[in-house]
């Protein structure tokens, strides 16, 4: 407690006695509060108090600021918040390192000074046996940056069992986190059985699935029919362009689920454009004749896919429809036209321009013309 007194002492007296003008501190912040502001003064000898004291109350609320300070000009301020760091690695404060995780990995791209070091330090006491709580409830927080550093700390760390980790990161919200569970799974086969893969391909992120089932036609591992059959109805195309494949290996030609989804009166618009656009790419020879029966009045999703046929097997010669519907009455179609436009890079003369502008409904028909 005297050390940290006799600092603070030190501190008001620099700052009372005109050594550090044009530094403002609100009066009505704890002291807490001004010390953590103090950490930015430009005054080096004072910012190096403020370090040290903060670290002396273990005020491990002021995480942030040491850690910036870390990467201090001035060698004694970086010391001095080395050290304060080290004197809060005890297991209570644990979890305060996990959540400063981000801010600390941030060190490893500062270039005014290498801090591997003092990152490594820290990583090492929070893979101890005493933090692995800190560890696991970071891999469950909302905050993406946290979890994504949790779960590499954890996969790394042989004291963790993967299994466990595996499922925590797979309830985890960011996909990402749950992209590079998959990913470390799938590296170790040994460790891939029916509960792993049902986890994987039930995941929500596109990427997971293809990559699963990837992983599935690369080692010619079977996949359930039924679940198959869901994902050859997938919203993305890599996903039931791989399914499809893994389908007609295993099961058969996938064709007749497509129609019997496609024509099913109780099947959800969703599940028709699946349909629809998975006939288009097994080139279901009457697909263009679906495809032309679906009509603007049909959901602005399925008349999507539907115009995207079309466009994928006339090319050039779809270019003229597509232009007419700039200046449809619905805008959501005219800047699906204008999308489809741009995206498969057709040509359109200034002349069309011009024309569609002179038949534009409304101003912002008018701007899909002729914006960027």
């Amino acid at each position: 407690m005297a050390a940290e007194y006799f600092l603070f002492r030190q501190i008001k007296q620099r700052l009372k006695d005109g050594s550090a003008h044009y530094f403002y501190i609100e009066p009505d912040l704890s002291e807490t509060e001004q010390l953590k502001a103090l950490c930015r003064h430009y005054n080096g000898h004072i910012r190096q108090r403020a370090v040290l004291c903060l670290g002396l109350k273990r005020e491990v609320s002021a995480l942030v600021e040491l850690v910036e300070r870390v990467n201090d000009w001035v060698e004694e301020v970086a010391r001095s918040a080395c050290s304060s760091l080290r004197r809060w690695m005890r297991p209570e404060f644990a979890g305060v390192f996990v959540g400063g995780l981000p801010d600390i990995f941030g060190l490893l791209k500062c270039t005014r000074a290498d801090h591997r070091g003092i990152v490594s330090e820290i990583v090492d006491y929070l893979g101890r046996e005493e933090n692995n709580l800190a560890l696991l409830t970071g891999l469950k927080t909302s905050n993406p940056h946290v979890a994504r550093l949790c779960l590499h700390l954890l996969l790394d760390n042989p004291r963790f069992s993967t299994e466990r980790i595996f499922k925590l990161a797979m309830h985890q919200h960011d996909p990402v986190v749950r992209y590079h569970a998959a990913q470390f799974m799938l590296n170790k086969p040994e460790r891939v059985n029916a509960e792993v893969f049902a986890l994987l391909l039930a995941d929500r992120f596109a990427p997971v699935k293809q990559r699963v089932l990837q992983y599935a036609e690369n080692h010619s591992l079977p996949v359930a029919e039924k679940v198959l059959k869901g994902l050859l109805l997938d919203s993305n195309s890599l996903v039931r362009q791989r399914a499809c494949r893994l389908y007609s290996q295993h099961y058969g030609d996938p064709q007749s689920i497509y129609l019997a989804a496609f024509h099913h009166a109780d099947s959800r618009p969703a599940t028709r454009k699946a349909a629809l656009l998975g006939l288009g790419e097994l080139r279901y020879p009457q697909v263009l004749a679906l495809a032309e029966a679906v009509t603007e009045a049909y959901p602005f999703g399925l008349y999507f896919a539907a115009l995207n046929i079309l466009v994928k097997h006339h090319g050039e010669d779809a270019r003229d429809r597509l232009i007419q519907k700039l200046s449809h009455p619905e805008l959501a179609i005219a800047r699906l036209a204008r999308r489809i436009l741009l995206r498969d890079k057709l040509l359109v003369t200034l002349a069309d321009l011009q024309s569609s502008y002179e038949k534009a409904p409304s101003n912002e028909h008018a701007l899909l013309a002729f914006a960027p």
